[in-house]
């Protein structure tokens, strides 16, 4: 995949995870869906259920994000993952890694190759002599 492909390729998380186990990148493992971070909420409810007052633990819930497809612990609590902040992400580790395949460089010399020779360079002398040049010329201009 080129850059350009990843930028214009990649518009949705299963995009994102599919690029990842694609390149055997793993800079969405900490991501959770729904599922994951459902179980997770309830594990540690459970945990506090025991330890924290219910007011701490109503507070603690309702501070709870809900509602998107990814989470992820930050560095406190729990937040919603941002497509464009986790795709930025695997960018810069698919640079860091070199995963993205070269673009293709377009030669202009192999461009008129394949177009044949009935292209002819601007800088080039026309195959006719002047005489020839002359009489096209005439014939081109006549008045009615």
């Amino acid at each position: 995949m080129t850059r350009a492909e990843f930028e214009n390729e990649v518009n949705g998380w299963e995009d994102l995870f599919d690029v990842c186990r694609e390149n055997g990148l793993h800079t969405l493992d900490e991501l959770y869906d729904d599922g994951a971070y459902n179980e997770s909420i309830n594990d540690e409810l459970a945990r506090r259920a025991g330890n924290d007052d219910w007011y701490d633990v109503y507070r603690w819930l309702d501070e709870l994000p809900s509602g998107e497809d990814y989470y992820y612990c930050g560095d406190y609590d729990w937040e919603i993952a941002d497509f464009a902040e986790w795709k930025d992400n695997v960018y810069n580790d698919m640079e860091y890694n070199d995963c993205f395949e070269e673009e293709e460089e377009i030669d202009e010399e192999e461009i008129d190759e394949e177009d044949g020779d009935d292209v002819q360079a601007v800088d080039e002398e026309p195959d006719i002599s002047d005489d020839e040049f002359l009489g096209i010329l005439a014939r081109n201009t006549e008045v009615a």
